[in-house]
């Protein structure tokens, strides 16, 4: 967990803050630079929603 390592953080609430609360992960090329550091990175969020 980011601001406690002693306490185990759920993944589906990471994901669940990272899509909603950094990007938006149905455009996520507008945020290369931003949130996303990489093309790669972008590419990434663009096929998990596609799946």
């Amino acid at each position: 967990m980011w601001l406690d390592p002693d306490q185990f953080e759920d993944l589906d609430y990471t994901v669940h803050v990272l899509f909603d609360d950094f990007c938006d992960a149905h455009n996520p090329l507008p945020w290369l630079g931003q949130c996303l550091r990489t093309e790669e990175e972008v590419e990434l969020m663009a096929r998990w929603l596609r799946r």
